[in-house]
């Protein structure tokens, strides 16, 4: 499966974006990587493999959010980072504001949730989400416009200049 280890980092970047922890998000993408080979037989060799394996790890992680509700949150995450004494305000400042937009993308459901992530944080295009997911670019394109309108509206007032 050297193809699947190719592109091991977009899927796992996909799962954490999903399960908010180091750990969930290796066992995530660990199951999306083992799910791609019990389905290399569906694989289209005349499609893009990186986007049939996104489609397919996009599955596993709206299945696994479906199905599990973790007790452990994505504010986890942010206690592991260790702020530098010197920029101290600064990093408070940017703390806070991500700690903001990541309690409101894990406010979304799980589908928008997930376009918002190809989009936003792994930056595909909307044809290839479009491809990843299924859908025409048109729909990709006005989902992802959407979720971010819904994004922005569970942000709170000082965090929606973006």
């Amino acid at each position: 499966m050297e193809l699947a280890h190719r592109h091991r980092h977009h899927v796992y970047r996909l799962a954490y974006r999903f399960a908010g922890t180091v750990e969930d998000a290796e066992d995530l993408s660990q199951q999306c990587l083992i799910r791609a080979f019990r389905q290399i037989g569906k694989f289209d060799p005349e499609r893009p493999f990186g986007n049939w394996l996104l489609r397919l790890s996009t599955n596993v992680c709206l299945n696994w959010s479906d199905g599990r509700r973790r007790a452990r949150t994505m504010e986890t995450s942010l206690h592991n980072e260790t702020p530098d004494p010197a920029d101290f305000e600064r990093q408070t400042l940017d703390g806070m504001e991500r700690k903001a937009v990541l309690a409101a993308l894990e406010a979304l459901s799980p589908d928008t949730r997930h376009l918002v992530i190809l989009r936003f944080v792994l930056g595909y295009t909307f044809r290839e989400i479009g491809e990843i997911r299924g859908m025409t670019l048109q729909s990709a394109a006005h989902r992802i416009s959407r979720g971010l309108e819904e994004l922005r509206a569970k942000l709170p007032e000082e965090s929606r200049e973006c």
